[in-house]
């Protein structure tokens, strides 16, 4: 009896470790972009480029879970429409409005992608981009990249949605603030030195599959 309680007592210690494990993990995770939106944004500009380092960022920019080549391309080649070349743009923002995007992505959108939403008669909800509004059709890009047409018959209400199509918290995916510096570092570079300064950048696919070791 007496192991038996020993093993029992053992066991719900265990389960309660982990359990304080997920806790803190989650917390960390929840708790980031907060942290890093309490400071002002010339400090994280200023964080980014004395800590930052853009080797890593590139590869935190093209990890699955960050989603970030789901909308953006940074090759000069064509891209699904959902987000600009962010190598080769030609209204690149500056070094705080790179910042605030990743922060605050629905601050301020930049005009040719604002997110529209379609409501037709038969009660069909089509959200997307907004590609092209006449008066005998509405396009939009969905969240696939696909082109969607609405004939102007059809729709019952049209809407411009405040919300960026890059959803909020976006970095709570990020481990550390280190690893938002050396995202910031590595856009700040792309956007300086083109597409060149992109595929010199670019990580290889083994590369891809490690988890980024702390400093």
């Amino acid at each position: 009896m007496y192991l038996n309680r020993l093993w029992h007592f053992a066991l719900s210690t265990a389960w309660l470790n982990l359990a304080v494990c997920l806790f803190l993990q989650t917390a960390t995770a929840q708790t980031l972009e907060l942290e890093l939106q309490s400071q002002p944004l010339a400090k994280l500009v200023t964080q980014a480029k004395q800590q930052g380092d853009a080797t890593r960022g590139a590869i935190v920019f093209f990890q699955q879970s960050m989603l970030c080549t789901k909308c953006h391309v940074v090759n000069g080649q064509p891209a699904n429409g959902l987000g600009p070349d962010l190598a080769a743009t030609e209204q690149p923002l500056e070094d705080a409005g790179i910042v605030e995007a990743l922060l605050y992505p629905s601050k301020s959108i930049r005009k040719g992608f604002e997110t529209a939403s379609i409501v037709t008669a038969d009660a069909v909800v089509h959200t997307g981009l907004l590609v092209a509004r006449n008066e005998k059709q509405t396009s939009l890009r969905d969240a696939n990249g696909q082109l969607v047409i609405v004939p102007d018959a059809e729709i019952e209400r049209f809407s411009l949605q405040p919300q960026s199509i890059m959803p909020a918290g976006q970095v709570n995916q990020l481990t550390s603030a280190q690893q938002f510096y050396d995202l910031v570092r590595y856009l700040f570079e792309i956007r300086d030195g083109g597409v060149l300064r992109a595929a010199e950048l670019q990580p290889s696919a083994a590369l891809l599959t490690l988890k980024l070791p702390e400093y």
